[in-house]
């Protein structure tokens, strides 16, 4: 029975699980950026938890690959994770069987901005599937500057850990101090605060930001502009280091910086940065000479600026090259679809929760870990045209 994208297998009425994964409740989405692999290994931790006893016997390799219509050599390399995990013992000759240790282990907390993102999704999927790896409980917080934070806080228990994920530099210096009291094993996730003590993970911006200028150059683009569209360019650590390896790979490759190299059209914290890209996204296109590839320093931004492109009729990437920063996921479903320099975030929250597993504390000490991101080509770059001016078409 093959098993497509967004169907589930019929559900059994039994409590109990049957002995063919055929008759159980597993969905796996195959549109979705997790691998397939990641989705089956937490659903099937999940059905361990929840639908199995203790030493009762598990699905074999055969039923699984046959029926969920996935390769066999992942599906042995789940069943290993599983052992390892010390969720299976596998007897020779008679199978894998289910093994339960019951520990307080205490559940994982995610502090998350309380904006509509694809970062914020796929950070909140991420942590969910990992932290079912360790069998810790799951639960997020959404904040903003009316959040109570002593009382979130103080609803963390002595066995929580706690990831802080894109929180505004004011927000992230009260959580790290409220945590840092409790002793709370905590670890920042894309941002950290300069000058205090704490262990913090995020993409390496400024490769990312030369790894996009690097690939348009060698296209052929000379005249690049970079368009900002999220909170304060020059606070923000995340964009302020994008502009930094921006400025830097401009220097390195003799880039012709449009006007001052940068429009900024930032948004306020919890502000729509699409909006706003929306209502500024003009000015890139009112530069003169204008740029031949933009580097936009998020999504939402590279959004905005094709939206202004199609209203002035100009066509991405033949008379204008984009490229984000990021990969959400409505990205590689823009017309057309965006070219980007991906956030690894899965890695990210995998690096991140093995910390936290470590620790026994608050960190005390400064530590910041980044992951290099990866650039991934789709249809809104292309060479550029050399005797074409855009200023000549725009109205």
């Amino acid at each position: 029975m093959a098993y497509m994208s967004n169907q589930t297998i019929n559900l059994s009425n039994s409590k109990k699980p049957l002995t063919s994964c055929k008759q159980a409740n597993i969905l796996l989405d195959r549109s979705s950026s997790t691998p397939i692999s990641a989705q089956l290994a937490h659903r099937l931790r999940q059905m361990i938890r929840d639908e199995f006893e203790d030493g009762q016997r598990f699905y074999t390799e055969q039923d699984l690959s046959s029926n969920l219509d996935v390769s066999r050599s992942t599906i042995q390399r789940i069943m290993r994770d599983l052992t390892h995990e010390g969720l299976l013992t596998r007897r020779a000759g008679r199978g894998s069987f289910v093994r339960k240790v019951k520990r307080n282990v205490g559940k994982l907390v995610l502090f998350l901005p309380n904006v509509k993102g694809g970062f914020s999704a796929h950070v909140m999927q991420a942590a969910s599937i990992y932290a079912s790896q360790q069998e810790w409980s799951y639960h997020h917080v959404f904040t903003d500057f009316q959040t109570n934070l002593s009382e979130e806080v103080s609803r963390i228990g002595s066995d929580d850990r706690v990831l802080l994920v894109s929180q505004p530099k004011i927000l992230l210096g009260q959580l790290l101090d409220l945590l840092e009291a409790k002793d709370t094993p905590t670890v920042a996730v894309d941002l950290f605060l300069p000058g205090r003590p704490q262990l913090a993970v995020s993409v390496d911006n400024v490769a990312g930001m030369k790894l996009a200028v690097k690939k348009l150059v060698s296209m052929g683009h000379k005249r690049i502009l970079l368009f900002n569209a999220e909170p304060d360019l020059f606070e923000t650590v995340s964009i302020r280091s994008r502009l930094e390896g921006f400025c830097q790979a401009a220097a390195e490759y003799g880039v012709d910086l449009c006007g001052e190299g940068i429009v900024d059209a930032h948004t306020e914290p919890y502000g729509n940065p699409f909006e706003r890209a929306c209502q500024h996204a003009g000015q890139v296109f009112d530069l003169s000479p204008a740029p031949t590839a933009v580097v936009c320093t998020s999504d939402p931004a590279a959004w905005g600026l094709l939206h202004e492109a199609a209203n002035r009729g100009v066509a991405v990437p033949e008379q204008m090259s984009v490229v984000a920063f990021g990969d959400d996921y409505p990205s590689s479903f823009q017309n057309p679809p965006l070219t980007v320099v991906a956030q690894p975030v899965d890695d990210m929250i995998k690096v991140a929760i093995e910390r936290l597993q470590k620790m026994t504390g608050f960190s005390h000490e400064f530590e910041y870990i980044t992951l290099l991101p990866k650039w991934i080509e789709r249809e809104s770059t292309a060479k550029p045209k050399m005797t074409e001016k855009l200023t000549h078409i725009i109205p």
